[in-house]
């Protein structure tokens, strides 16, 4: 799985070889969510975030897929697991059906999205979020005072650890990058079609 994933740029100009992939994955890929090994689980989640975006004639595999990332994402035991899935969603999410099947659960993924933005300065983990309140901002009304309300604490926190880290010589800008990503996010839900009265702080 991780050198298919280093291939990724090769393997999807190779016809042949992308057309492989779903079969690949429901054989070789799907049993690892289950591994107790959290390695394998978390290579797992990478083939998703690598070829998320693939085409998936067969829903059912497409169901099982989504199912396996949101439990790695919500109940697995390791958070580097957990992160990858964070990572893994906003490409899953290519595919319309995906969205359908996610949106049961929107509410819980928003709340596993904040707790790992609270632990991990991860600029993925907020791109993968401004993609989600994409797809779903038809419906992130009643979510969207308290993701801003995060979002904007969690600025602020990348924010003073700049100010900190901006004063070693070798400190390369890597949370500026996050911060940057929060007032993105703060946009696309700003820029979503909500009711008025559903942003009182705003």
């Amino acid at each position: 799985m991780y050198l298919v994933c280093k291939l990724r740029s090769i393997i999807i100009r190779t016809p042949v070889i992308k057309d492989a992939l779903p079969t690949l994955i429901a054989s070789y890929v799907i049993p690892e969510f289950g591994n107790p090994e959290m390695l394998l689980r978390a290579k797992a989640v990478d083939m998703f975030t690598a070829y998320g975006d693939i085409n998936f004639s067969d829903l059912n595999l497409l169901k099982i897929a989504v199912e396996g990332i949101y439990k790695c994402l919500s109940a697995d035991p390791n958070k580097i697991v957990s992160l990858k899935a964070a990572c893994a969603f906003s490409c899953i999410l290519e595919h319309k059906e995906a969205i359908d099947l996610v949106r049961p659960f929107l509410n819980n993924i928003l709340v596993e999205y904040i707790k790992l933005l609270d632990t991990f300065d991860n600029e993925d983990i907020i791109r993968s979020l401004e993609n989600i309140v994409k797809a779903f901002s038809d419906c992130i009304a009643p979510f969207a005072v308290e993701l801003v309300r995060h979002l904007s604490n969690i600025f602020l926190k990348y924010c003073k650890i700049d100010n900190e880290r901006s004063k070693d010589d070798d400190y390369e800008g890597d949370v500026e990058m996050a911060a940057s990503g929060c007032l993105n996010a703060i946009s696309v839900i700003l820029n979503a079609p909500i009711p008025a009265e559903s942003l009182p702080i705003i």
